[in-house]
């Protein structure tokens, strides 16, 4: 029967996010003739642990997919909280009280489970990952279209847009620190990209705590209940930039570099907020 052909970016933020897409990829591959049914398929990894990173994402054509590393040596932190002029929009949101705890370890190997550590290092990172991002959605779609040149009995590219499907942890410190963000950004890619991709949905699956008791055993005690708080927080902060416009839950870009959140000026009664959720749906 013949359906429409839909251009999709899958981000993986943090480790949890690179092996939920890295099993999806593999089986893709594996059952379904990957690379060459789902060409329209593109993949960008966002992790703070550049040795994960790396790692193989699974059969396939590599060229699908991007890596962007997000971390910050203990001199760059330092650095931060030395020039708040020339940072000011991460002195926004950066607890001045963590000024020695953050400093004092860095954040070349991960965001070591905190939430604020994964937020800096993502919004460091705005405009390369913007750019990988805008780059696939471009891909994707040009992907899409030669698969119904090719073959125009599987039926026809979705009108216009790129769907995005982002895959975290709640619980952890990079996906849970990025997630609001990344769906903000995605917004701020369509603007960027024009064109046929200022439409199309963003997706996000999230992983709670209770997969990691199922995956990998019961939780230590604490890490447990740093799990769960964490969890609930990311899960507070989703529900309240997901309420209506009438209640006011604006986001601020207060917190980006000016040129990325420039991008998003073009909202009818733009005043530096968005009254837009960051997802469409979130499973």
């Amino acid at each position: 029967m013949p359906r429409n052909i839909r251009p999709t970016v899958f981000i993986a933020l943090g480790g949890t996010g690179f092996k939920s897409l890295k099993r999806l990829r593999t089986k893709l591959e594996i059952e379904h003739g990957g690379s060459q049914r789902f060409k329209h398929f593109k993949y960008l990894v966002v992790d703070a642990d550049g040795q994960s990173i790396m790692n193989d994402f699974g059969p396939g054509d590599p060229t699908d997919v991007r890596r962007v590393k997000i971390s910050a040596s203990q001199e760059e932190v330092r650095n931060i909280y030395a020039n708040p002029a020339l940072f000011a929009h991460i002195h926004n949101f950066l607890p001045p009280e963590l000024a020695t705890d953050l400093s004092a370890s860095g954040f070349s190997a991960g965001a070591n489970a905190r939430r604020v550590a994964g937020r800096l290092l993502f919004i460091l990172k705005l405009d390369v990952i913007l750019n990988h991002l805008v780059t696939l959605m471009t891909d994707a779609r040009s992907a899409a279209e030669d698969i119904i040149e090719e073959a125009p009995q599987l039926g026809q590219v979705a009108a216009s847009g790129c769907d995005v499907v982002i895959v975290g942890s709640v619980a952890g410190g990079t996906g849970a620190g990025c997630l609001i963000d990344c769906g903000y950004l995605v917004r701020a890619a369509r603007r960027g990209a024009g064109g046929d991709l200022t439409d199309g949905k963003c997706h996000a699956y999230l992983l709670t705590p209770d997969h990691f008791q199922t995956v990998h055993g019961k939780l230590l005690a604490e890490k447990r209940a740093v799990a769960y708080a964490t969890a609930y927080a990311t899960l507070q902060e989703i529900d309240y930039f997901s309420q209506s416009a009438e209640k006011k839950r604006l986001f601020s870009f207060a917190d980006w570099p000016t040129n990325v959140a420039g991008l998003m000026s073009g909202e009818v009664g733009y005043t530096g907020y968005s009254a837009s959720p960051p997802f469409d749906n979130v499973y």
